[in-house]
């Protein structure tokens, strides 16, 4: 059985976490307001109130944070207690560059660091109807693949660069933010001439 640890934020963790409840996994929960993840204790999931203890022993953290400054200022006291088993899977949005240099950081700690941004609805992450981005080595794709795909509706393999999940997750938001604004246009026009 995996070992997962969720870090909840701003996407719905919470869905993430109930969907691999109901697959099986074993989660232990941590965030950082504790409320957020004791909520998430009647469900099944293993509630720990220090981040260093919830990653103890585990196979995979996943985290869904609000920024780069966000994860870094989560993961980098973690990095002298995390396993070099035990990879990270990030489904925050954050900068191309900045998620290049990350990965290269942890590369370094020999702990594997991998980008998988997500393109969901928050109720989506709790049916596992997702868009789900990622760009690592080959070999990191293929061990991470089963779990990703079993997260998603719709696993997207990227290649190699570590910057690519990053960089289309925000052209993606970029798009939607052109589209929703370009709609609204033709809405005030519609109204203007009367239809």
């Amino acid at each position: 059985m995996d070992r997962l640890f969720v870090c909840a934020a701003v996407i719905d963790g919470g869905g993430f976490v109930r969907r691999q409840l109901e697959l099986g996994t074993t989660v232990h929960v941590w965030n950082r307001s504790p409320e957020k993840a004791r909520a998430l204790v009647a469900d099944g999931a293993v509630f720990f109130d220090e981040p260093a203890r919830a990653v103890a022993g585990v196979e995979r953290l996943h985290l869904t944070l609000a920024d780069d400054a966000s994860v870094d200022a989560v993961l980098e006291p973690l990095a002298k207690v995390l396993a070099p088993t035990t990879t990270i899977v990030d489904h925050t949005t954050l900068s191309a560059s900045l998620t290049a240099q990350r990965t290269a950081r942890w590369d370094d700690r020999g702990i594997a660091y991998v980008h998988a941004p997500v393109f969901m609805q928050p109720q989506a992450a709790r049916v596992g109807s997702m868009v789900m981005m990622t760009s690592t080595t080959q070999a990191r794709y293929d061990a991470l693949r089963p779990a990703l795909e079993r997260m998603t509706g719709n696993l997207v393999y990227l290649g190699d660069h570590p910057a690519r999940a990053a960089a289309f997750k925000l052209f993606g938001n970029l798009m939607v933010i052109a589209t929703s604004a370009a709609v609204a246009d033709i809405n005030r026009l519609a109204c203007a001439v009367g239809i």
